[in-house]
């Protein structure tokens, strides 16, 4: 999956257009998801974490979306960061939920 598969040259643009529209944030929503599929697999090898708890460990990476994404906006070095730097950002939010999930017990 690419940006370009969702009509965006830069992930800037992704993400100016989701802040207005609710179906390309639900796009955005879909596209980040899948970026964090790997990640949400690597997470579960270092954490030892069962491959059936993988989606689990996904979907609890990925409940932050919301707050994550309100804040960044709210920031406006943002808005002229470089490609990927959402991506990026947001893995940072995918781990910090996850572990709050899969590592507090």
């Amino acid at each position: 999956m690419r940006l370009e598969d969702f009509g965006y040259e830069s992930e800037a643009d992704f993400i100016a257009a989701a802040v207005d529209d609710l179906s390309v944030r639900r796009q955005l929503l879909s596209f980040t998801t899948h970026e964090m599929k790997a990640v949400a697999h690597n997470l579960a090898v270092k954490w030892d974490v069962p491959e059936q708890s993988e989606v689990a460990l996904l979907a609890s990476g990925m409940s932050a979306f919301p707050k994550a994404f309100d804040i960044y906006i709210k920031n406006i070095e943002n808005h002229h960061a470089g490609e990927r730097h959402f991506i990026l950002y947001f893995t940072w939010w995918f781990r910090q939920s996850a572990a709050d999930l899969f590592l507090s017990n």
